[in-house]
């Protein structure tokens, strides 16, 4: 496959994560509120939670505003950077489909921060009484991919 047209194909996964993220969490912003769980087997939950901080709800109770600026432009900058190392991943005819996951779900949370002023976060996954901290579609895209970036590296630093 050209660049050109591989290139194409990862906007197109980026947009595609983005805008299915986007619409799960309409879906549940506008059908989940009051706290309502929706059990949907005995494993998982579907649960409003919001986020202002970042992964696991860490920084979720920043006081001020200022503080949730600095942190959303601080993960916008790590998500500028990491865009750049993946251009320069493909410029070197290395597949970015990982890459892409991260992208488009870190994309999705930062455009959660700046429409709403959090992240929706809605499902839950729990084993009896204990819980996982709430995600989304956006996070899971985002686990995948930082894993997939990790073995990428690993099994090249390998051969």
């Amino acid at each position: 496959m050209k660049r050109s047209s591989s290139f194409v194909l990862y906007l197109f996964l980026i947009s595609t994560i983005i805008t299915a993220d986007q619409a799960s969490k309409r879906w549940a912003f506008a059908n989940l509120a009051d706290n309502a769980d929706f059990p949907l087997n005995w494993w998982c939950n579907l649960s409003l939670s919001t986020n202002r901080g970042i992964s696991w709800s860490l920084f979720n109770n920043l006081s001020t505003n200022f503080g949730f600026y600095i942190l959303t432009f601080i993960i916008s900058a790590v998500i500028l950077a990491f865009a750049f190392y993946a251009v320069i991943q493909h410029l070197n005819k290395v597949s970015i489909y990982f890459e892409s996951f991260v992208i488009g779900g870190a994309i999705s949370n930062v455009i959660d921060r700046l429409t709403h002023g959090f992240v929706i976060d809605f499902i839950d996954v729990h084993l009896g009484i204990w819980h996982w901290p709430t995600f989304n579609i956006a996070d899971i895209f985002v686990v995948i991919g930082v894993l997939g970036v990790l073995f990428k590296e690993l099994r090249k630093n390998h051969d």
